[in-house]
């Protein structure tokens, strides 16, 4: 639709609101804003209207101050004071020195009850064509006055970490919209829980947005989702919802998603007991070997139906013995190029050696690709006498065999 259509028929514009879920209560916790116009067939969305660089600032301005008024207008004459979030082009506000314009607005509704607590405004980084100091200054504009800032379309445009820092946002908003249930959403698994970690570290709650099926709330509720929201869960629509519509139905779903869960878990303990008891009895006939080479070796041909490469440890992480490794035949062969490496700078194996000291029980680790293969492995790694480790790559054959392992 042009543009200048849209400016003309704006008394058609209305604001819609997609229900935003906590994870924590399963109710609507919020809405965020989407403009709408009406045509003679249907309500049409603007999105392509605002993410369109060549419509000019002050018709988006225009528009946006249209929905706004409306939205807090609404706002005022209900009951609940949940979140609502708001679309913002940082571009429009920097071109047109309007921030203190929107500042101003707030503050009038907030005279008349508006929570600006309650308020969170959405920035899209990637579209913004300042340089990231001035859009941490904008940002910080507002929260400064107790409102609270996104990033909008985490993972959907690529995630620089240390942008996001310099932001330091409320809230972080991942874009699911896409993501399919295949092996190379393995991939993108990974970039989610980077961006989960990272959320914790500087004190951001995560939101997952384009959630369209059942794959994707598994996917938001796996990876610290405090608030959710999509199709799948429930349209948006001209006006608010009961706080509780979607709760049982999403009881449902995370029960099930809990019971699976925890179904795995099981598994994966049973497998890792299993292995302690194996390593232990092991352990006990190792002594009759000369050296620690001859003990990986024979650790590698016993667990041969599970593990592709065995090698051994000091507390320190020096490397004690050589890597043995299987061939397609599944013989096993000594690769001495490892051997004296000190692996004490990878971010979890003194902590791993620690736990293992103290508990005595082996450590399976979180599935990973490897180096040299590339394929998903996981590492078994198990404390023997003499303050030695063996650290078993479990074959990737034996992981797909076994979904608990994955």
């Amino acid at each position: 639709m042009d543009p200048l259509d849209i400016i003309l028929h704006k008394e058609n514009i209305a604001p819609f609101y997609q229900p935003v879920i906590s994870c924590d209560e399963h109710i609507i916790a919020g809405y965020e804003v989407l403009g709408h116009l009406k045509t003679d067939k249907d309500w049409v969305s603007l999105g392509s209207f605002f993410r369109d660089g060549n419509v000019p600032a002050e018709y988006k301005w225009e528009i946006d101050e249209q929905i706004y008024n409306q939205a807090f207008a609404h706002y005022l004459t209900q009951e609940e004071q949940p979140f609502l979030f708001l679309n913002v082009d940082a571009n429009v506000l920097d071109e047109l020195d309007n921030h203190e314009l929107l500042l101003n607005l707030l503050f009038q509704y907030e005279k008349q009850g508006l929570p600006l607590k309650k308020i969170v405004l959405e920035f899209r980084e990637h579209d913004f064509q300042g340089d990231i100091e001035s859009l941490s200054h904008l940002m910080k504009f507002f929260t400064t006055n107790g409102i609270q800032v996104a990033i909008d379309d985490l993972g959907k445009f690529g995630s620089n970490l240390d942008r996001l820092s310099k932001l330091e946002p409320n809230m972080m908003k991942i874009d699911l919209e896409g993501i399919g249930n295949h092996e190379s959403a393995f991939d993108y698994r990974n970039v989610l829980e980077a961006l989960a970690i990272f959320s914790r570290k500087i004190g951001a709650t995560l939101l997952f947005k384009g959630i369209e099926d059942l794959h994707h709330l598994h996917i938001a509720w796996g990876h610290g989702g405090r608030f959710i929201e999509g199709g799948y869960l429930h349209k948006p629509g001209l006006s608010w919802i009961s706080r509780d519509m979607v709760k049982q139905n999403l009881d449902e779903k995370v029960r099930s998603f809990i019971h699976r869960a925890n179904s795995l878990l099981q598994e994966q303990i049973a497998f890792v007991l299993g292995l302690d008891e194996q390593l232990a009895n092991l352990g006990k006939s190792l002594t009759r070997y000369k050296s620690d080479d001859e003990e990986a070796k024979a650790i590698a041909e016993q667990l041969s139906h599970m593990v592709f490469r065995v090698y051994m440890c000091e507390r320190f992480g020096y490397q004690l013995t050589s890597n043995w490794k299987k061939d397609k035949e599944g013989n096993w062969y000594e690769e001495t190029i490892a051997k004296g490496k000190n692996w004490s700078w990878r971010s979890y194996f003194l902590e791993n050696v620690a736990q293992m000291e103290s508990r005595k029980t082996g450590i399976l680790s979180d599935v990973y690709r490897d180096i040299e293969t590339n394929e998903l492995v996981r590492t078994y790694s198990y404390p023997l006498s003499g303050n030695r480790f063996v650290f078993l790559d479990i074959d990737p054959s034996f992981l797909f065999e076994r979904e608990w392992l994955l």
